[in-house]
């Protein structure tokens, strides 16, 4: 009774957004404190890693795949500052394989940006994630107009996903905040 409380109480905040399963694996998407993170659990269950990522910030998304019998799994990365990109996923190996990244046709370089996490208060007491994307040289003293997004309504909220609109503002001086 005590292991099935302490496995309820790990779940709580977690918000399961998609699931395949293989031969081998199932895999799960699943949304904790405002971000998607793939987890990939053994047949057996005795083992489960998550695949990691760098960015404060980003969206994440399951490919469907039509192969049972495969430990490949594939999926979709972004955010602010990187342009779509998929992914295969060795879920055995722990290893993945850029396939394909967005082309922007006029150009893009991501080392220009910066992406940052924030979490502000709500009145309510309740943390309420804010995602920042502006350029490195962008002056943090008050001066750089801000432009802050926001949507969230039964469980659905916007994403950090990358977005050719948003970077037209950054460019030009703008700091970019989805809340």
């Amino acid at each position: 009774l005590a292991n099935e409380a302490m496995n309820r109480a790990r779940n709580i905040g977690r918000l399961i957004v998609g699931m395949t399963a293989f031969k081998d694996h199932f895999v799960r998407l699943e949304k904790v404190d405002a971000l998607n993170r793939i987890v990939v659990t053994a047949r057996d269950g005795l083992k489960e890693h998550q695949i990691a990522f760098d960015e404060e910030a980003y969206a994440l998304g399951l490919e469907g795949g039509y192969e049972y019998d495969t430990a490949v799994t594939r999926f979709v990365y972004q955010s602010p500052t990187t342009p779509r990109q998929w992914f295969d996923y060795d879920m055995a190996k722990r290893t993945r394989t850029l396939r394909k990244t967005q082309e922007v046709p006029s150009g893009h370089d991501p080392s220009k940006y910066v992406t940052r996490r924030l979490d502000a208060t709500a009145a309510d007491g309740q943390k309420v994630p804010i995602f920042v994307l502006m350029k490195k040289d962008t002056p943090l003293d008050g001066s750089a107009p801000l432009l802050l997004y926001g949507y969230g309504s039964s469980g659905i909220a916007q994403e950090p996903s990358f977005s050719i609109r948003n970077l037209s503002l950054v460019d030009r001086g703008w700091i970019w905040a989805t809340a």
